[in-house]
C-alpha cells in the first residue's frame, strides 16, 4: 500500500484513482473536523470536510444538470477563499475540467483564455469580478452559464 503522508492522516493512494476520490475520501474520515478557514466579519469561521464535501457534491451536481459532461472545461475566476477549493472539486467531482483563469485578467484575457479552452460554464466570486468577465462571455459562444459564489 503506498500512501501519501498528511501527519496523523494519510492517504492509502492504491484507493483512489481521482483527486475528487481523494478528497472525498477523506471527508468521510474526518467529517467533522475542521478543514477550511474563512474570515467572517471581525473574525473567523470553520468549515468542515462534511460541510466541504456536501457543498462540493451539491456543486457538482448543479454542473451536470446544466449540461456540464465529462471532458468539458469550466472556468474559475476566484480569490484564494474557501469556496474556490469547493468549486474545483466539484469541477473535478462533474468529470469536468477546470480551467482557473487570474482574478486580475483584462474583459480581453477572459475573452481569450474562454475561446481557446472552449469552456461551456464559469464559476466567479464577486460582482467585481464578474463585470470584467460577463463581457467576455458574450464574445465566446461556447460559454453558456455562469455560477456566482456570492
Amino acid at each position: 500500500m503506498r500512501t501519501l503522508p498528511g501527519h496523523d492522516r494519510s492517504i492509502d493512494l492504491d484507493s483512489q484513482s481521482t483527486l475528487h476520490g481523494m478528497f472525498f475520501g477523506q471527508a468521510g474520515r474526518f467529517a467533522d473536523d475542521p478543514l477550511l478557514h474563512a474570515r467572517d466579519g471581525g473574525g473567523w469561521r470553520d468549515l468542515t470536510w462534511d460541510e466541504a464535501a456536501t457543498a462540493a457534491r451539491r456543486l457538482g451536481a448543479g454542473l451536470r444538470t446544466l449540461g456540464i459532461k465529462p471532458g468539458d472545461r469550466v472556468m474559475l475566476v476566484a480569490e484564494n477563499r474557501p469556496e474556490w477549493l469547493i468549486a474545483e472539486i466539484a469541477i473535478l467531482s462533474a468529470g469536468a475540467i477546470a480551467v482557473p483563469a487570474y482574478t486580475t485578467n483584462t474583459i480581453a484575457d477572459h475573452a481569450h483564455v474562454l475561446r481557446d479552452s472552449g469552456a461551456r460554464a464559469a464559476i466567479v466570486s464577486t460582482a467585481a469580478l464578474a463585470r470584467r468577465l460577463l463581457p467576455a462571455i458574450e464574445k465566446a459562444a461556447a460559454c453558456n452559464h455562469v455560477i456566482a459564489m456570492e
